[in-house]
């Protein structure tokens, strides 16, 4: 427990840097470290609902709300609601992705 916030902020810094360097986005990484917590929230939940008999139920469930709820409606929903905002990142950020050359032009 006490090296956990660590281990949360390490996996969120990587996450944020992989992706934006994949997309050249700031908005992205941040949309998806949130929809990360949100699928991550429901499924603690459906594991604290059904725990010590229905592990393998609990399971798919949360696999199930993942996959649809978050994944197919909440991330795309959020892509058409933010538009041309997907892909903003602040100036200097730009110049480092096109430097590093990771985009697909």
């Amino acid at each position: 427990m006490d090296h956990l916030p660590l281990g949360l902020g390490l996996v969120g810094l990587i996450t944020f840097v992989v992706l934006f360097l994949f997309t050249g986005s700031v908005i992205l990484p941040l949309k998806q470290i949130l929809m990360n917590l949100l699928a991550l929230s429901a499924v603690f939940g459906l594991m604290v609902l059904i725990f010590i008999k229905q592990v393998g139920l609990g399971t798919a469930l949360a696999v199930l709300i993942d996959a649809t709820i978050v994944r197919a409606l909440l991330v795309l929903s959020l892509m058409a609601l933010l538009g041309k905002w997907n892909w903003w990142a602040p100036a200097p950020l730009r110049r480092l992705h096109v430097r590093l050359g990771l985009s697909e032009a």
